[in-house]
């Protein structure tokens, strides 16, 4: 008999298959476990589930004949190779792929590092996966150049190596909105902003524009819209009072994130300062129009 080579967990073993040969031929065969105090169980199959390194016997009768034989099956530790990452560098949100090799077909699921590739806790869980099938990167996740992905099997305890290093890419607004340098109070007020990267919002996303105070504070903003990227022209409140300190900035619902704000710009109001009217045609009589 040869020994066969190490089991996966929950694999079968055909102690029959072990048999290389023998002599002579029409005899029968039985098949025994031999138990921790080395005595011998009777299976009545050759078809057995090794749990642990566990030891048979094979019994081969010819007549009044008996040939033993004693074979090993062991539970091998299996291993799960490190993983290639397909569709990088991500965003935020979307799906890579993952391929990788395992020597038993065991539950796996990926782990994500952090921006440095360690893995804190543990990582960030992105769920059970088969070779060639897809992760998502979560929509929170920050940009950067050394995330890594590792797979784990608790079935059988076993941690792969990481993968190669990759990038996340910014989702954010960026960079800071802009505006006219000045606006009268009835004027419409043109707001131009974009995104980072390459890469899109998701799905349902709203983008809002905000308005600050006269001095520049977004402690009570005022909502002026909403808008895609691009340039959006606003109507500013009523009765806004002038100033000389307000900014907009551009808030995303999904994810929640808020943008840089915009360079202060005016607000100016009407006003007749400075305005000094001319009369012509003077002097004139009493009675008579004037030109102002």
């Amino acid at each position: 008999v040869t020994n066969p080579s190490p089991r996966c967990p929950g694999e079968t073993l055909d102690l029959a298959s072990t048999v290389r040969q023998f002599a002579p031929v029409g005899g029968t065969f039985s098949y025994f476990e031999r138990t921790a105090n080395g005595e011998l169980d009777f299976l009545g199959s050759s078809t057995v589930n090794p749990i642990t390194t566990t030891r048979y016997v094979i019994q081969y009768q010819v007549g009044g004949c008996f040939e033993f034989e004693e074979v090993t099956a062991t539970i091998g530790p299996g291993t799960i190779a490190a993983p290639t990452v397909v569709g990088v560098p991500a965003c935020p949100g979307e799906s890579v792929a993952l391929t990788f090799t395992s020597t038993c077909p065991v539950e796996v699921k990926a782990y994500l590092s952090d921006a440095s590739g360690n893995f804190p806790g543990g990582g960030t869980a992105l769920g059970a996966v088969v070779s060639g099938g897809r992760v998502t990167i979560p929509l929170t996740t920050p940009p950067g150049a050394g995330y890594r992905i590792r797979l784990v099997s608790t079935e059988l305890a076993l941690v792969s190596d990481s993968s190669a290093a990759f990038g996340v890419t910014a989702l954010a607004v960026a960079p800071s909105p802009t505006t006219p340098a000045r606006v009268c109070q009835r004027d419409a007020l043109a707001v131009t902003f974009g995104t980072a990267g390459n890469c899109p919002f998701p799905v349902g996303n709203v983008f809002t524009v905000q308005l600050s105070g006269a001095t520049g504070s977004f402690a009570n903003p005022t909502a002026l819209g909403t808008a895609q990227p691009g340039t959006t022209s606003f109507a500013l409140p009523q009765n806004l009072p002038v100033g000389t300190g307000y900014r907009v900035r551009v808030v995303s619902s999904n994810p929640a994130q808020v943008s840089p704000a915009s360079l202060p710009f005016r607000v100016e109001g009407p006003s007749l300062s400075g305005v000094t009217p001319s009369i012509g045609g003077v002097p004139v009589c009493r009675g008579q129009a004037v030109t102002v």
